[in-house]
């Protein structure tokens, strides 16, 4: 009897201790998250939400459609960038500003990403003069002189869209996709 017990000396009941939690760990690493649900996949943003500037009013169209586009109502529209202070509802959201490509900058953009899907290389003066140089304008959905997107005159209103305080206590602002976003 006394051979086992000598055996059991504290060196080695810490060292089984230490063994036995790193085999239970494994074991609940491995096996574990069999019995955990995945996270839902990210939602897919396949659709972007435009400003008819005649009408007023919202529409959802493809994400790759460059503004100006036509509406649904046949008129000239621009990209909306909605808000919503909780929930993305109707009566809840608002435009928080609007964006527009001169339509030199949309050609110059179009070539760009034919160019991209055809494998072909883009020189990055191209990038930059469709960015900066032919014009990708920016204003409040009621304002009425366009801004460069860049300028700093752009990033005040952009700023000034992601301002939680424009929400009442207890709200949190959100940026909404089109409900029809969602695959």
């Amino acid at each position: 009897m006394s051979s086992s017990r000598s055996s059991l000396t504290p060196k080695r009941i810490v060292m089984s201790i230490a063994a036995l939690i790193a085999l239970i760990y494994a074991g609940y690493s491995i096996f574990g998250q069999m019995f955990v649900e995945p996270p839902p996949p990210l939602p897919v943003v396949n659709q972007s939400w435009y400003y008819d500037l005649r009408e007023k009013r919202l529409f959802a169209s493809a994400v790759e459609e460059l503004p100006p586009v036509n509406s649904p109502w046949n008129h000239p529209s621009v990209r909306a960038h909605v808000y919503a202070c909780g929930e993305c509802t109707e009566q809840d959201r608002f435009v928080a500003y609007i964006e527009v490509f001169s339509y030199e900058s949309k050609g110059t953009q179009e070539r760009i990403e034919s160019r991209e899907q055809s494998g072909k290389p883009v020189p990055e003066d191209d990038r930059i003069r469709a960015i900066v140089k032919d014009g990708h304008g920016i204003r409040g959905v009621d304002g009425v002189e366009w801004v460069p997107f860049y300028s700093e005159l752009g990033s005040e209103i952009r700023k000034k869209a992601r301002d939680r305080s424009r929400c009442p206590e207890g709200f949190k602002l959100v940026k909404c996709n089109p409900p029809t976003a969602l695959n």
